[in-house]
């Protein structure tokens, strides 16, 4: 009689486990948001003006992403024996500021090759300013 007992234990617990073990599985990927400027995991670049030109001259930009994103881009002021605005430097065809401005969103991976340059009035092309180009990659 025991026997009976424990074999109709048995058959009730499994099918009782039969049917609680439909189990949901999702498979959710980790959100990924980096940027390489020039190759490196960095959110700024360095720039340099001299005799009217900005070194680097370009500049690569690649995102790894798993989610949407945005780009935006902003600039300090060009320093030198005195101080020139942000809006002297162009990257691509925007007129850089100190306010960020959008230049680039997708979903995904992505890269560009960005022209760098710099506009300088005669007397400002005969002096040395440095400055810096900052990033900012958020997910929207």
């Amino acid at each position: 009689m025991r026997s009976r007992w424990i074999a109709a234990l048995a058959v009730f617990a499994g099918l009782a486990f039969m049917q609680s073990a439909s189990t949901r599985v999702v498979v959710q990927l980790p959100e990924i948001l980096e940027l390489y400027v020039n190759g490196a995991k960095t959110n700024s670049l360095p720039v340099r003006a001299l005799n009217g030109t900005l070194s680097p001259e370009k500049v690569s930009l690649k995102v790894i992403s798993t989610t949407n994103w945005q780009l935006w881009v902003s600039a300090t002021p060009l320093v030198g024996p005195w101080s020139l605005s942000p809006a002297h430097i162009r990257i691509g065809g925007y007129r850089l500021s100190a306010i960020p401005q959008l230049i680039a969103q997708e979903r995904g991976s992505w890269q560009a090759v960005y022209l760098l340059a710099v506009s300088l009035s005669p007397v400002d092309k005969a002096a040395a300013f440095h400055g810096l180009i900052l990033f900012r990659l958020v997910s929207p």
